[in-house]
């Protein structure tokens, strides 16, 4: 049984006359016809009465009306709810970045630029970055990371110098800048061990010859710092973060080493055109970070 079937059938059930009804829906008398028995044959019970060149519509038919009407509209129905989910979709976007980029001045314009899209920050763990992108689960990833799937394109965006977040009353609070080797006996604060900026710190650490002494591990950047407020211990982070959050109380010393700078990527899935906001939002985050790239080498 086809759709096309239903529907021949509801129009020759209102009309009572197939030549009406075959030019109603463009199509051949014969053809209307051939579909309104094999109809009758599929369900094994006659729904017109036929009388030399007439027909009429019998109990079985306006029985059986009553249910295609209502089976009709349902698909109607569930066509215009695909049709919302699918504008929806247009313009919800997920996306997976640094908190100070999700609660700073970068979501702030991307809002202003974008009033009638919806973005939705999530947090992935750091091995699932590449499935979750491709599944679809996320649209974007602002990443220190590059892309390890052909799938998947990679556009730097910007490079950011490491610091080291200190009270005001700990040892270090007085230096103007540090090496990064000089940390291996201090306590740090740092993110669980799923996230990306973990994965970092411990990347770092391994290429000093250290492991970090960590003390405190939090999923919340906010909880770090406050940690690191009130007790003698360490937050290893980026220059950009420290402009974004609210550091007061706290002391901030670049760390000199220039290979434990950040290089910040934009990840997306290859190929995926089909939705010209998520492409717009692309273009203005890469032109956003050039802006950025542009002021830091004046």
């Amino acid at each position: 049984m086809e759709l096309t079937q239903l529907i021949y059938f509801v129009s020759v059930a209102k009309t009572e006359n197939m030549v009406m009804s075959a030019a109603q829906l463009h199509i051949s008398q014969p053809a209307l016809s051939m579909s309104i028995k094999r109809l009758e044959d599929e369900l094994g019970i006659k729904l017109f009465d036929r009388r030399n060149k007439s027909i009429t519509l019998n109990e079985y038919g306006h029985a059986y009306l009553r249910y295609v009407e209502a089976g009709l509209k349902q698909i109607e129905n569930g066509r215009e709810a695909m049709a919302a989910i699918a504008a929806d979709r247009e313009k919800r976007i997920k996306i997976v970045a640094p908190a100070y980029y999700i609660y700073g001045r970068f979501m702030d314009q991307v809002n202003a630029a974008f009033p009638d899209i919806v973005i939705e920050s999530r947090r992935v763990n750091s091995w699932n970055i590449t499935d979750a992108l491709l599944d679809g689960e996320i649209d974007i990833c602002l990443s220190s990371m590059p892309a390890d799937s052909a799938e998947l394109e990679s556009v730097f965006l910007v490079r950011w110098r490491r610091c080291v977040l200190v009270s005001e009353k700990h040892a270090l609070a007085k230096r103007k800048q540090i090496s990064f080797s000089e940390l291996k006996d201090e306590r740090f604060v740092a993110y669980t061990t799923d996230s990306i900026p973990r994965y970092d710190l411990d990347e770092l650490c391994r290429k000093k010859n250290f492991l970090p002494r960590i003390i405190c591990e939090s999923g919340s950047l906010y909880e770090q710092l406050e940690v690191v407020r009130r007790q003698n211990c360490v937050k290893v982070t980026s220059e950009e973060t420290a402009r974004n959050v609210n550091i007061s109380g706290l002391k901030t010393i670049p760390i000199a080493d220039e290979d434990t700078f950040i290089d910040l990527y934009m990840l997306n899935k290859k190929g995926d055109e089909s939705r010209p906001h998520l492409a717009e939002l692309r273009d203005f985050i890469a032109e956003y970070f050039r802006n950025i790239r542009a002021e830091t080498e004046k």
